[in-house]
This record gives structure tokens, C-alpha cells and sequence, in this order.
């Protein structure tokens, strides 16, 4: 998870990814189930292995709640 909040501060994204963030969190569910329906269109592009964690990840609202939290704090602190 802090991998994540590093990359995504040192690229500057930020300010992008936490309106994004909060979208995922009430989505989530929503996309991940569009994900997998997808699989077979995305699996030439994107391997399977990636395509599961995504949608898992997206399923679990705490996921992006926590990624959001590490990202508040530390444009905070």
C-alpha cells in the first residue's frame, strides 16, 4: 500500500487520485463486476492474474478507503 501512495505522489497525481479514489469506493462493486464480465475483451490486453486483484481489490471498499486515508495524511502532514 505505501508503494502505491509513493508512486502516486512522486508522479503528482494526487490531486487526480483521490476524486478517483472516492469514486472506486462507491463504485467499486460495481466495476469489478464489469471487469469480469469483461475478461474475455481484456485478457488479450491485460493479464488474468492483474484482472483478478483489480476486481478484487475494487470489491472491497476498504481497499480505497485505506489507500484515500495514507493519502490525506500525508498531503497533511
Amino acid at each position: 500500500m505505501e508503494k502505491w501512495v509513493q508512486r502516486i505522489e512522486e508522479m503528482g497525481l494526487s490531486p487526480l487520485a483521490v476524486p478517483l479514489l472516492e469514486l472506486a469506493r462507491a463504485l467499486g462493486p460495481l466495476i469489478a463486476q464489469a471487469l469480469l464480465l469483461g475478461y474475455p475483451l481484456l485478457s488479450g490486453v491485460v493479464s488474468s492474474e492483474a484482472l483478478e486483484r483489480a476486481a478484487g481489490w475494487l470489491d472491497d471498499p476498504r481497499g480505497a478507503e485505506r489507500l484515500l486515508s495514507r493519502l490525506e495524511r500525508r498531503s497533511e502532514g
